[in-house]
């Protein structure tokens, strides 16, 4: 609409005004450099501490979603894992127990409160449903970057499923990091292998802790935050070089 191609050029503007510019993703970057011809991109990833220990499989139950409602892709996600995902699931397996949780909740939302379907609301301290959950579910239908619930439950040791769309940016391998489905069937028999495979549970928990610990440390965020600095200096010695008399405004 025109708010969003009001908010594109203010970015395409801030990013040429700039030396550099942070994208949290290589797909961001290769947008932003599509965007705006060389412009300066450097990657740094949101930060997810990996969680130890991570308590088993089968101390776990049901199926978890997290994202604040502000944000409309969750709202969207939601209402596709309760009314298209869920119900193939609860058809297989019963009754499987359904967390939402995220602040500024939507009546379309409220209103799917049921004896499975918790609306919990914003919670303070997340880590508690992290630790119990089976699997995070992520059905994302748009929205772009790295997604922050996604990083969070790998680091945490929480099996993921998600659409391609909620793995981008991550380069995880679906049945390796974390298991993606594109359509609402595909995901509905991710969750139940999620659901009912020990072994595969344990085996995405490890492999997804790995991926986190490679892409979105504290360690590896603060060597490219350092790089970046680097730059900037480098950036503004040249300017001073050549005269900039801009440089100290």
């Amino acid at each position: 609409g025109p708010r969003a191609a009001v908010l594109r050029e203010m970015e395409i503007a801030l990013i040429r005004a700039t030396d550099a510019t942070i994208v949290v993703s290589p797909e961001e970057r290769a947008q932003v450099e599509a965007d705006v011809p060389g412009a300066v991109v450097r990657i740094v990833p949101t930060i997810n501490e990996v969680r130890s220990p991570v308590p088993p499989a089968d101390e776990r139950t049901g199926v978890f979603f997290i994202g604040g409602f502000e944000h409309p892709p969750n709202t969207d996600a939601v209402l596709r894992l309760v009314g298209r995902v869920m119900p193939r699931v609860w058809r297989e397996l019963g009754q499987v127990p359904v967390t939402i949780v995220g602040g500024s909740v939507p009546p379309e939302v409220a209103a799917l409160a049921s004896a499975q379907v918790d609306i919990v609301g914003w919670v303070q301290d997340v880590d508690p449903i992290f630790d119990s959950a089976r699997v995070m579910v992520a059905p994302i239908s748009y929205g772009a970057g790295l997604k922050g619930k996604v990083t969070h439950a790998l680091a945490a040791g929480l099996p993921v499923v998600t659409t391609p769309i909620g793995a981008e940016g991550l380069g995880a391998v679906d049945g390796e990091q974390l298991l993606i489905g594109v359509d609402d069937g595909e995901l509905a028999h991710c969750v139940i292998r999620a659901l009912t495979d020990d072994e595969l549970w344990t085996r995405l928990s490890t492999a997804g802790q790995k991926l986190a610990a490679d892409r979105c440390s504290f360690a590896l965020v603060t060597e490219r935050l350092g790089e970046l600095v680097d730059f900037a200096d480098h950036a503004r010695a040249g300017s001073q070089i050549a005269g900039d008399p801009d440089v100290n405004a």
